[in-house]
């Protein structure tokens, strides 16, 4: 999978690779991010195996100025964070291993809608307006600052329901996200195409 980054323009790739379990027999999960020179093709930089060490098949991309948002599924479950583009290095964002839970908790999705870092089923993605615009299938959506990786605002959009994005996009312009989506009534189970309009706050518009 590759991502042009808007600023520096290299291209970016997500490879799988093996990782060793304790009992030192190979297993096919993990991940790491890599950079490569757009106009040479040459490698720039490698992320930690540790960083995405929990992906269960590659991850999803989205460039931003300075860094590339990066998310996977652990399973059911899954991770999002900012690596920088200069080292692929942990801005913000993903969950340490033997991290303390979360203190609400509607912040897990294991008991709550969870949040754009950790998440159930799917999360999407996209940049514009000086902001990474990131949507969950508990149905936040959140806009989040390209820089450091925290969360600006963020609103639940479906309640009551499950979001399933199938593409985002952030109208600078019109100030204004647009989004294909799929939302599932958690009590009915009926499944609707929908298409979205927010009107996000102005502090999110950079």
């Amino acid at each position: 999978m590759f991502i042009v980054n808007p600023c520096q323009a290299p291209l970016w790739a997500i490879k799988r690779c093996p990782l060793t379990a304790v009992t030192r027999q190979p297993k096919p999960y993990g991940a790491v991010v890599l950079e490569y020179s757009a106009g040479t093709g040459r490698l720039l930089a490698q992320s930690d195996g540790a960083t995405l060490k929990w992906s269960a098949g590659g991850a999803w991309l989205t460039a931003v100025p300075g860094g590339v948002w990066v998310s996977f599924r652990t399973g059911m479950l899954g991770q999002s964070g900012l690596l920088s583009a200069r080292s692929l290095s942990v801005v913000g964002g993903f969950l340490a291993d033997s991290g303390p839970p979360a203190s609400n908790p509607a912040d897990s999705p294991v008991t709550g809608i969870g949040t754009v870092y950790s998440w159930d089923m799917g999360s999407d993605s996209a940049y514009g307006g000086g902001a990474l615009w990131v949507t969950t299938t508990g149905g936040l959506l959140a806009c989040v600052n390209p820089a450091t990786g925290r969360v600006r605002t963020q609103e639940t959009v479906t309640p009551g329901q499950a979001l399933t994005v199938y593409a985002i996009a952030a109208d600078a312009a019109a100030r204004q996200v647009v989004a294909v989506a799929s939302t599932s009534n958690n009590d009915t189970g009926v499944t609707t195409i929908v298409v979205l309009t927010v009107t996000p706050p102005r502090d999110c518009w950079r």
